[in-house]
């Protein structure tokens, strides 16, 4: 809803990766607006100058491709957005689930986090112009809860929640409370990300000994690979004969790709893996 909560219409553009979570595309269709696709969003100089662009969508670990950006790419981003009046739209719902060995360590207290857009040094101190969206769906496995948040510029949240209270748009008590309760359970959110970090080592494993060249995604909860038909179509039919069905990249616009998913149970990626093995 992210482009019809900030009334975007006919004659304005949204900016996003060409390969991406769909959702972003329809929600720019659905208020009415145009998407402009672009390989990397980091490269300003590929939308800074196109007409009309009111907003940029970043997803940093990205779904499906598992890329993570910088903060100094966060930070181009944001400087430049605001030099063209547009806002930044910033998913980072994957943001602690970061699988790179020198920053992915965990302690006692905390987890490492992939830069955010509202970081001292992305932002400069200011949320003009920035949007960050978060949600407990992966770091507390909560995604059936729908609990998310926006957090940011005041000047366009004030305006968002006021419309949505009208919108029936509203998260419900029991949710809410269930979603302090998730923000306060910092040992389930370890317990998750040790969990999806052995499922995702299990997969690129299983993955390289099927034939696919893949390793470790820098972030996120998926391993993207190249068809090794070139087609992901008939990836999917070779298996779907042992029993495994992955997401099509033509889904996320890249049709010579898949995406396979940790979210299964450990039985379930354990299984999934046996049979790719063999």
């Amino acid at each position: 809803l992210m482009a019809s909560l900030l009334h975007f219409g006919e004659g304005d553009v949204v900016v996003q990766p060409k390969v991406s979570y769909p959702t972003y595309e329809i929600g720019t269709q659905l208020a009415g607006a145009q998407t402009l696709k672009v390989d990397d969003v980091a490269d300003a100089d590929s939308w800074k100058d196109v007409p009309g662009v009111k907003a940029v969508w970043v997803n940093s670990p990205c779904n499906p491709t598992g890329e993570v950006l910088s903060a100094e790419q966060m930070a181009g981003i944001v400087r430049v957005a605001r030099a063209i009046g547009a806002v930044v739209l910033s998913d980072e719902c994957y943001a602690l689930m970061q699988w790179e060995d020198d920053v992915a360590e965990v302690d006692a207290d905390t987890l490492a986090s992939t830069p955010c857009a509202l970081r001292a040094d992305v932002c400069g101190g200011s949320a003009e112009g920035v949007l960050v969206l978060y949600s407990l769906s992966k770091q507390s496995n909560m995604a059936g809860y729908r609990t998310a948040l926006i957090a940011g510029d005041r000047s366009l949240i004030g305006p968002m929640a006021a419309y949505r209270k009208q919108i029936g748009q509203i998260i419900p008590g029991p949710v809410q409370a269930a979603m302090a309760a998730g923000l306060r359970d910092f040992d389930a959110v370890k317990t998750q990300h040790s969990r999806y970090q052995e499922r995702l080592g299990m997969l690129v494993s299983a993955l390289r000994a099927y034939g696919y060249c893949t390793d470790m995604p820098q972030g996120a909860l998926y391993v993207w690979v190249k068809a090794k038909s070139g087609d992901c179509w008939e990836d999917l039919r070779q298996l779907a004969e042992i029993g495994i069905v992955a997401s099509p990249g033509e889904f996320y616009g890249a049709p010579e790709c898949l995406r396979f998913s940790a979210t299964a149970s450990d039985a379930a990626i354990a299984s999934a893996a046996e049979r790719l093995a063999r």
